[in-house]
């Protein structure tokens, strides 16, 4: 064999071998974590146009299922904050022509069922927003704490789901973050 042919060859192998990696690398089973492989996502880190996220931030629980990873995507408003809901009062959603000084604090839960529906309507997957992986408890539902996030199972819809985000953080003119968690399915947990 020649050295021509011998470098093909070589090639060949090392293509199958990772080719053989990356499918092995993509996870199937829910119980195990989230499907597919954080590879799948290709938005990129601090952006200067398009979305803006920071490194995702990986968070190991007591089994694989419980394995999530938290991606932070920051708004490009200019003048409304998201809070938390406090016990007795809602904090506004404002509608889609309202004026900047009209609702300077937006309601993370408010703005999570519009997030929801978005990715719904987009043929993505999502659940109900919440508390992140590596959220700080110890402050009285400090929002920039919780990483408040909108849950996802499949590294497929990650980047379609932070484009939503961005959309709508855009849409309302928030100049807060929000993040997606991507997870697994903890299948033993009690409801």
């Amino acid at each position: 064999m020649g050295s021509a042919a011998r470098s093909i060859a070589i090639f060949v192998v090392l293509g199958l071998l990772m080719g053989c990696a990356t499918a092995s690398s993509m996870n199937t089973d829910l119980e195990k974590g989230p499907l597919g492989s954080r590879t799948q996502m290709t938005t990129p880190l601090n952006a200067t146009t398009g979305p803006r996220i920071e490194l995702p931030l990986e968070s190991a629980g007591q089994k694989p299922s419980t394995f999530a990873t938290y991606i932070r995507i920051h708004g490009r408003g200019k003048t409304r904050r998201i809070v938390m809901d406090r016990r007795g009062q809602t904090s506004c959603m404002p509608g889609k022509d309202a004026a900047p000084g009209e609702c300077p604090e937006i309601s993370a839960e408010g703005l999570g069922d519009t997030l929801i529906q978005r990715m719904m309507q987009r043929g993505l997957h999502p659940t109900q927003p919440g508390i992140g992986p590596g959220a700080d408890l110890s402050k009285d539902l400090n929002y920039d704490l919780l990483n408040y996030s909108v849950f996802l199972f499949d590294w497929k819809e990650v980047d379609a789901a932070i484009a939503v985000v961005d959309e709508v953080l855009l849409e309302y003119d928030v100049a807060h973050s929000l993040g997606i968690t991507v997870t697994g399915i903890d299948v033993g947990e009690t409801l």
